[in-house]
């Protein structure tokens, strides 16, 4: 644990990996799709409907499917391999905690075929053991993030 100040005096503890490292909105639209969608995803199954009806809305059907799919897999590696506690915001703060642009950047980088990038993001979140098979998740989640045709040209959750 860390301490993050609060402006009215108080010294509150933070878990390290929820600390807040940036602005969601200061990042990519691939980067804000996939913390917010991996937000809601994580929240139980109204939230999952959410992020079903956004990226399929986004992208149609079969690619938001694909995404899930992807996303569902990743989050299953990452669970078997995690250090400790994945940390997140919650879906409407605009905040991005140290463990979400971790992610974020993994996923970015593994599309990228940058590998060795997406492991050192990985390094803290995971055991060694479990980082090349999230890698290949982070790999096809990136695509599929990426490859899905956009359907609408502003609002949404990329812009």
């Amino acid at each position: 644990m860390s301490a993050q100040f609060d402006p009215n005096g108080f010294i509150e503890p933070v878990a390290a990996g929820a600390a807040p490292v940036g602005r969601l909105d200061a990042r990519g639209p691939a980067d804000r799709l996939l913390v917010r969608t991996l937000r809601l995803w994580l929240l139980g199954p109204q939230q999952q409907a959410e992020a079903w009806s956004a990226l399929s809305g986004e992208f149609g059907a079969a690619p938001a499917r694909r995404a899930l799919r992807a996303l569902e897999e990743f989050l299953g590696v990452l669970a078997e391999g995690a250090r400790g506690p994945i940390w997140r915001h919650g879906p409407d703060c605009g905040c991005l905690g140290r463990d979400e642009a971790l992610l974020a950047d993994a996923v970015s980088a593994a599309v990228r075929g940058d590998f060795n990038a997406a492991s050192v993001a990985l390094a803290p979140l995971i055991r060694p053991e479990a980082r090349p098979a999230a890698l290949g998740c982070a790999h096809r989640l990136g695509r599929a993030l990426r490859a899905a045709p956009r359907r609408r040209s502003s609002g949404g959750w990329l812009h």
